[in-house]
């Protein structure tokens, strides 16, 4: 998926290239059909050349910048991402720029080449659409300078907000925790004073086969270690106490060490935990309660892939999935994905894909490291 977007980044770069340069030859020849039209002497032509020119190409990327289409707005920002961000754009521009200079100074120069106060005045010229143009896009990149930093700032919000959630969420299990332990005590406390050994016994028992349902099962603890990322290393336990009360066994396969995901910030949060909640949902309802988990390290990219068995009468669209507001089967696999697609919509560094095959349903997210 990744290649695909590469591919069709530089496809619509290239056409914008191809288009950018095609504008520089028509407003040369625009210029000097309506010269020859009226009847203007060849020098004068040659100046009016040069100066439309610049006037024209300024003018377009300004209005280009101004009233380009959102989609095609946002194509550009991927492409902007893709080659070195900002720098590349005016790169581009500027070398489009001083195409046009060179064609239009070659015409010139020749005419004018006695004419040393036009000479001055055209160079004198052109610096100053050279200067203008440089100074735009330093308030253009300085904008988007910004805009990221804002940017940033939401997410850390986002951050924050999820954390304090989380801790919020922790803090309310200690203390369902220390509410059942007391009442345990309470009920130890009771058979142990009416000398009621037997029904000590089986209360023992019941004790330790709820405790089984929320213990981890063996290996479990290993392959969380693995991942060094704690956000992710929390979200994916407090998961597996979530599928437990719901009598969904949550499996793991983490081999590797897995390395922080940071830079991604908390859109691997929101997108692991929409992935696993949909296939705990459907796990409690189908016939087979469970839930695979499998996290890999490939050194260019962390894989993680949540998957989960359906019952085979349940036909799964995945063409359709990740349409808004679609959903397989109840508050299933379609809840959320199209929160998960617009995220990694917004980033070329991550790929996700579907696949239901074999009464079994996969979702798999890579991060580019």
């Amino acid at each position: 998926m990744h290649q695909q977007k590469q591919i069709k980044q530089l496809t619509i770069l290239f056409l914008l290239m191809v288009l950018d340069f095609s504008m520089v030859f028509i407003i040369t020849d625009l210029s000097s059909f309506i010269s020859l039209v009226l009847g203007w002497i060849f020098r004068t032509n040659n100046i009016l050349l040069f100066i439309g020119a610049d006037i024209v190409q300024l003018v377009g990327l300004v209005l280009t910048a101004k009233y380009v289409p959102d989609r095609l707005r946002s194509s550009l920002y991927e492409i902007s991402d893709l080659l070195s961000n900002g720098r590349s754009i005016l790169i581009n521009s500027l070398s489009i720029f001083i195409t046009v200079s060179f064609f239009a100074i070659y015409y010139t120069l020749d005419s004018l080449k006695n004419d040393d106060v036009m000479i001055v005045l055209v160079f004198s010229f052109e610096l100053l659409l050279f200067l203008i143009i440089t100074f735009c896009f330093y308030i253009l990149i300085d904008a988007n300078k910004k805009n990221l930093e804002e940017k940033r700032l939401r997410q850390n919000r986002t951050m924050i907000h999820e954390f304090d959630h989380q801790v919020t969420a922790q803090m309310k299990d200690i203390h369902k925790f220390r509410h059942d332990f007391q009442n345990m005590m309470i009920g130890l406390d009771g058979y142990i004073n009416a000398n009621d050994m037997s029904g000590l016994k089986h209360y023992y028992e019941r004790l330790s086969k709820e405790w089984e349902l929320v213990q981890p099962a063996p290996g479990f603890q290993g392959e969380l270690k693995n991942i060094t990322d704690v956000g992710l290393q929390n979200l994916i336990y407090q998961k597996y106490m979530v599928a437990s009360t719901e009598g969904v066994h949550l499996l793991i396969e983490a081999d590797d060490k897995i390395p922080t995901l940071a830079d991604y910030g908390i859109d691997v949060i929101r997108m692991i935990g929409i992935l696993m909640d949909n296939a705990i949902e459907y796990a409690k309802q189908g016939n087979e309660k469970k839930v695979y988990l499998a996290i890999f390290n490939n050194h260019n990219a962390v894989q993680i892939s949540v998957a989960n068995p359906i019952n085979s009468d349940d036909k799964v669209n995945v063409s359709h999935l990740m349409d808004e507001g679609f959903t397989s089967k109840g508050d299933n696999h379609g809840t959320g994905l199209n929160t998960v697609r617009n995220i990694v919509e917004s980033n070329s560094k991550i790929d996700f894909q579907i696949e239901s095959r074999k009464q079994l349903f996969m979702a798999t997210l890579a991060f580019e490291l």
